[in-house]
């Protein structure tokens, strides 16, 4: 299987994880723990016992009465609250600095700390205060307060606590009732806000005489009403004029054609001349009249409109008064002079009298239309006036409005400041000087030996240095120790599938799972020596690890098996204590091939590693051995570590068979070390492998694909930058890199893979000599339980 599989990054830790490395360091941690209880121990016999005195305070309410008030519509927070908040706020002045170092000065320095104490003054008085908060506890239950003070003096302690209390209370008051400072606030707020109303004010002034209006509202009413009543009076005048200019052109006809009255003709040319000079006097005071007339509803509608404005006593309201006197008084006098003038005035009602002179009529009615003309156009003047007046007061109501909503708001907050203001004024006449809300329910108690804080503290010390351990135990194993421990890591770190995990033959529970602790197994464990007779110095002894066991079944092939590494008990031998884990690996290796459809024959396996002790040639040979006992077919394996030895080994005259003879078929019998087993080595006349090793296999590919072997597996040398395993791993059907557990560091091994996935072989994991730690109830790692 290649590398493909994406690799986890980042810190992954699993519950599993923190499980193993409790139990890995477990000895660790426990000396940490019993180191704890040492230490506990010790704290608890040398440290003196405190004297404690106990108090109680009972907090019935809080008189929090200097709330901030409410302006422009928004609350804000104040100081004063209830409930969980009234006590944590109470517990906090306590706790205070100021409140210790209050005590100190009243009871000295050295009736706290002692007189061994050497130092300056403000040394010893913060020491002391220091001391007093170290040692007060405080709590609160509901709405009750206690106070426990610890000392080596009981009196010291009884006294320290009872000053608490008096500095407290005083203390209490200060905070919440602090009204100079609260009403000093209200007055530069209510002066503030005085000021400003003020300017408002006179803004507000000044734009309304710039508009020339009292009351907004009702000015544009007034104006709305006397622009309607000038039109009407406009239609009135039109239509008049009409009138009598009709009438005009009838007069002027008959003055056209002779027609009149017969007596006007009869008339003396003396009455003649002065009915022409009365009727001239009467024309003129007609005009005049209605001049004055039409000022006069003019000036009126003004004088209304001021009204609204502005009081009787305003000069402007005074002077169109006088205006409208003066006109009443001229029309009065008009009147005096011509008795007959209203009777003679322009009304719609005035018929041609069939006696009168046409001539004399037509300047009649030429001097009423002159005199509606003139009305006319004072009506129409007065109409684009008031049209201009309400442009104006149009443009300054949105300011007025604007300062006049501003006007009430400042007001409003103004009314509430002088309320809240005057409120406390008579509040600290009422409350000045008393603190009835907190009661003293226990006074401070004479200083009694506690031994509850001294085994608290002796618990503290030895749990404390327990975890250190623990932590430490977690921070070695899980953040600085990169080497991989579980066979989970391999898939999670590595990102390449887990063939088999491989138990240490020393680990105890891999020895009693077994349950075969005969001789053999204690020998491969290491736990007893093997004694035989003297070696023979002339004897051959092979140096590869694999050809070692091979002398173990065929010494007199493979040379004297009694090196100083040879095992008792060859790999693929039915007693090896490993040959239930090479059964389990065969059977996950023939179930890759079937996943992967590969039916050709021979198959090849390279089994590589990291160093020289991660145990890649025992695996390599049990997992040959266990191919080479399911009886279909042989199975080769393949030395191919001995490229710093000599090819030209030999024992009792006889060569050692390497890859090119075993593959001739007269000399394949010679190889043969057990029933379908074949064993040679690759040495290549000492040429170093990793420059020749990829030609010989590229010739030596159609001889191998031609053997009657069913399974070769090649025990190559570890993998580095400069060994033939990274170059040969493309000739194979999968490459297993053998890892040991808690040795090899992950990152070498992820830079291992990097150098064989370049060859784009299928790479399969390996962990061997793992260890269990963690008892099977508790294990979460199923690969971790074989």
């Amino acid at each position: 299987m290649s590398n493909n599989s994406q690799q986890s990054s980042g810190l992954n830790i699993t519950p599993g994880d923190i499980i193993y490395t409790i139990f890995r360091h477990k000895k660790k941690i426990v000396l940490f723990f019993v180191l704890g209880l040492v230490a506990g121990a010790a704290v608890y016999k040398l440290m003196p016992l405190p004297y404690v005195s106990n108090a109680k305070l009972l907090v019935r309410y809080v008189t929090e009465s200097k709330d901030f008030v409410t302006l422009d519509n928004a609350n804000t927070v104040s100081p004063g609250g209830r409930g969980d908040r009234v006590m944590s706020a109470e517990l906090e002045i306590l706790r205070s600095s100021d409140i210790a170092f209050s005590v100190v000065e009243k009871l000295a320095p050295n009736t706290i700390i002692g007189d061994d104490v050497i130092g300056t003054n403000e040394q010893l008085i913060l020491s002391a205060a220091q001391s007093i908060t170290g040692s007060m506890g405080i709590k609160s239950t509901g709405s009750v307060i206690q106070l426990s003070y610890s000392h080596n003096d009981p009196e010291v302690s009884q006294k320290v606590l009872q000053a608490t209390i008096e500095e407290y209370l005083e203390k209490h008051v200060e905070t919440h009732r602090s009204s100079e400072n609260f009403n000093n606030f209200l007055i530069q707020q209510t002066d503030q806000l005085k000021t400003r109303l003020a300017k408002t004010e006179e803004e507000l002034q000044r734009a309304r005489q710039k508009a020339g209006v009292i009351n907004l509202t009702d000015a544009k009413i007034t104006l709305s009403q006397e622009i309607a009543r000038i039109r009407q009076a406009i239609f009135r005048t039109d239509a008049e004029l009409a009138e009598y200019q009709s009438a005009l052109e009838s007069f002027k006809d008959l003055q056209t054609t002779g027609l009149g009255n017969v007596s006007n003709e009869q008339e003396s040319e003396e009455e003649k001349q002065q009915s022409s000079e009365e009727l001239a006097a009467l024309s003129k005071a007609i005009e005049e009249y209605e001049n004055l007339r039409a000022s006069m509803d003019v000036m009126r509608s003004r004088e209304q409109a001021l009204l609204l404005q502005f009081t009787p006593e305003n000069t402007r309201v005074k002077a169109i008064q006088a205006k409208i006197g003066d006109a009443q008084e001229k029309m009065d006098t008009l009147v005096d002079e011509h008795p007959n003038i209203r009777a003679t005035a322009i009304t719609s009602d005035t018929r041609t009298q069939t006696g009168l002179n046409p001539e004399l009529e037509v300047r009649a009615q030429s001097i009423r239309i002159r005199a509606l003309t003139s009305r006319s156009d004072v009506l129409r003047s007065q109409l684009e006036e008031l049209r201009k007046e309400a442009a104006r007061i149009d443009s300054a109501e949105v300011e007025i409005n604007e300062l006049e909503r501003r006007r009430e708001l400042e007001e409003t907050n103004y009314k509430n400041l002088v309320v809240s203001l005057e409120s406390a004024r008579l509040e600290d006449d009422l409350r000045a000087g008393k603190t009835n809300n907190i009661s003293i329910i226990q006074a401070p108690s004479l200083g009694k030996v506690e031994n509850k804080k001294k085994l608290q503290l002796t618990a503290g010390v030895a749990g404390g240095v327990g975890v250190i351990g623990l932590v430490w135990a977690l921070l070695v194993d899980l953040l600085l120790d990169r080497s991989i421990k579980r066979p989970t890591e391999i898939q999670r770190n590595l990102g390449i599938p887990l063939f088999m995990s491989m138990p240490d033959l020393n680990d105890k529970r891999f020895r009693k799972a077994s349950k075969k602790a005969n001789r053999q197994h204690l020998l491969q464990a290491g736990k007893i020596k093997q004694l035989e007779a003297s070696k023979k110095k002339e004897e051959y002894k092979p140096k590869s690890p694999t050809l070692q066991a091979a002398a173990i079944s065929k010494p007199e092939a493979y040379g004297n098996g009694d090196g100083p590494t040879v095992d008792t008990i060859a790999p693929w031998d039915d007693q090896h204590a490993l040959n239930e884990h090479f059964d389990a690996l065969r059977d996950k290796v023939i179930t890759y091939f079937e996943s992967k459809n590969l039916t050709h024959k021979p198959k090849l396996i390279a089994m590589t590693g990291l160093g020289q002790e991660s145990g890649v040639t025992t695996i390599a040979s049990g997992l040959a051995g266990s191919l080479s006992k399911i009886g279909e077919g042989n199975v080769l394996l393949v030395d191919m570590t001995l490229g710093h030895e000599t090819a030209q080994q030999f024992y009792n005259g006889k060569n050692i068979l390497n890859l090119d003879e075993v593959l001739e078929e007269d000399s394949e019998n010679e190889a043969k070390v057990e029933n379908n087993l074949y064993v040679v080595a690759e040495g290549t006349n000492g040429t170093k492998l990793p420059r020749i090793m990829p030609q010989r296999f590229n010739k030596m590919m159609p001889k191998l694909r031609a053997s009657d072997f069913d399974y070769i597996i090649f025990d190559m040398p570890p993998v580095s930058p400069i060994s033939s395993t990274p170059r040969l791993a493309s000739f194979m059907d999968v490459v297993l890199m053998v890892m040991e557990s808690e040795q090899t560091n992950r990152d070498v091994a992820n830079q291992a893979l990097e150098l064989l996935s370049d060859s784009k072989a299928h790479l399969g994991g390996i962990l061997n000599k793992t260890k269990s730690h963690v008892p099977r109830k508790l294990e979460q790692d199923l690969l971790s339980q074989s």
